[in-house]
């Protein structure tokens, strides 16, 4: 491939653990819709987790923390439920020396399948490095598909193959991305899984782009 210009990351797992959204989706949530609706804890969580399941990873719903506080009918206000947990927020021990290094040599963007309102916590500390930062489904109502990487890259006038992007999640960080054009590695911090296109952390995933840019020469 020819000369890099823009690296793009997803954030949950990739830059930040997933903690946050773990403690709010599997934890809070079914405790708050156990304290309003006056049930037990096991059976307020059996039935969140079951309206989670019908609508499934693929609809930008199932990031929306509005249309879960609307359906369930919380009368907690979401923005201050939020807030009580940004502490749960937690960078990998890499993120921030990586992040600096690379935004030195390109442009550093953020896709996200997150809402918005995730982001805006969860970025803390971070947005000096990112030229943009994108949640898919507040942005352009969508996820991480194909088309939405080629619209990044039509906005951002730059040509696919002058893109790579990294993240944890096999179908919208690694095939989404190669079916629009755009080079991709698949984050793997349990190293589980090793290949050309797979990296266990970020300073991996540096090693890797200063590696192509070196071939590319």
């Amino acid at each position: 491939m020819g000369r890099i210009k823009v690296l793009s990351l997803d954030l949950e797992g990739t830059i930040v653990d997933t903690n946050f959204s773990y403690v709010i989706w599997e934890d809070s949530v079914p405790k708050l819709y156990a304290k309003e609706k006056g049930m037990d804890v096991d059976t307020a969580k059996a039935h969140v987790m079951s309206k989670y399941s019908e609508i499934g990873p693929e609809r930008t719903e199932w990031y929306d923390i509005r249309y879960w506080f609307d359906f369930f009918g919380f009368k907690t206000d979401w923005k201050t439920f939020l807030e009580t947990h940004r502490d749960q927020v937690k960078p990998f021990p890499e993120s921030r020396e990586t992040l600096s290094r690379l935004s030195r040599d390109y442009s550093l963007i953020i896709i996200s399948n997150s809402s918005r309102d995730f982001i805006d916590l969860e970025i803390k500390g971070f947005p000096e490095y990112f030229t943009h930062i994108i949640s898919a489904p507040t942005d352009f109502q969508t996820l991480k598909f194909p088309e939405l990487f080629k619209r990044v890259c039509h906005d951002l006038q730059v040509k696919p193959e002058e893109v790579v992007h990294v993240g944890d999640t096999e179908r919208f960080d690694y095939t989404a991305p190669r079916e629009a054009g755009v080079e991709s590695y698949l984050l793997d911090r349990s190293k589980k899984r090793t290949g050309d296109h797979i990296v266990h952390d970020l300073q991996d995933f540096e090693r890797k782009i200063r590696a192509l840019e070196k071939a590319s020469c």
